[in-house]
């Protein structure tokens, strides 16, 4: 909760202006000994001094709740979810953060309300919260009333996903140990390729056509039970696009419900399934 100990007061630019031009007019008004003019610079000191206290009551009170934090992709970013609330109306509230995508300013009263947040660091990794400052100018503009919020809570950014055709994946059979082969055939999901006149309708990865404007069609293989592996040693071009392949394949696993495992330099992530596994995944790809 906002409080006197966590909120700091400051005339804005145009605060600033706006007092040096209230100075002016008390000295006009003193030079030539005229009350009127002296009594306006009073009237636009008294404004300013309003704009203060009126300042800090519009955002003092208020709570805000953290309520979860979303990884995403470099290109989409990582979401946070924040919680506001005031028993009075708090107007023309705004944040700012390292990363965060814009945001328009807002109202919030005694209802809770839940503003998305979006930050888009440019790299993928392991992120702490940045401090995102709130703030407001309500209701004259001329004072700025702001604080912080600080989360002790970090997030992952995983690779953007690349589409990667005509890849033979790593398959190892559960009850044979280290046996592992390559095949294509027609039972176990086994990659995905270009199109070709002829193939089953059903076939067709319309998930991929609806993302890529592109028709591709799945293989198979003849593995019956064997789980997919996907190895980053056998995967062409430099690191980084080995990443963004490998998150594109994940995702592709995932999405037609296969059992899974990651290899990546120096970590195995053993056969799996599901988006709790998923998630392990993609993160250790954001860590390598």
């Amino acid at each position: 909760m906002l409080k006197h100990k966590n909120v700091y007061v400051l005339p804005s630019r145009l605060g600033l202006a706006f007092l040096c031009f209230a100075i002016l007019v008390f000295l006009l008004g003193s030079n030539y000994q005229n009350n009127m003019i002296i009594m306006t610079s009073y009237l636009l000191l008294s404004l300013l001094l309003v704009s203060v206290i009126q300042g800090y009551l519009n955002l003092s009170n208020t709570e805000i709740e953290y309520i979860q934090c979303r990884p995403g992709d470099v290109q989409s970013g990582f979401e946070l979810l924040l919680s506001f609330k005031n028993l009075r109306t708090a107007q023309q509230i705004k944040l700012a953060a390292q990363w965060l995508n814009p945001v328009d300013a807002f109202d919030c009263s005694h209802s809770a309300k839940t503003i998305k947040l979006q930050f888009t660091p440019s790299k993928r990794g392991i992120y702490a919260l940045p401090r995102i400052k709130i703030s407001s100018s309500y209701p004259f503009g001329l004072i700025t009333i702001w604080s912080y919020l600080v989360y002790q809570d970090s997030t992952f950014v995983y690779p953007n996903q690349r589409t990667l055709l005509n890849y033979s994946h790593t398959h190892e059979q559960p009850d044979e140990g280290d046996h592992s082969n390559q095949a294509q055939g027609s039972d176990d999901f086994d990659g995905i390729r270009t199109y070709q006149k002829g193939d089953s309708f059903s076939r067709i990865s319309w998930k991929h056509y609806a993302k890529q404007h592109e028709l591709v069609s799945k293989q198979f293989n003849q593995l019956g039970n064997g789980h997919v592996i996907f190895d980053f040693a056998l995967l062409p071009d430099d690191f980084e696009t080995r990443l963004e392949y490998l998150a594109y394949l994940l995702q592709q696993a995932q999405h037609d419900e296969l059992i899974y495992g990651l290899t990546l330099p120096q970590r195995h992530i053993g056969a799996n399934h599901g988006p709790e596994h998923l998630a392990e995944c993609l993160k250790a790809l954001s860590e390598v």
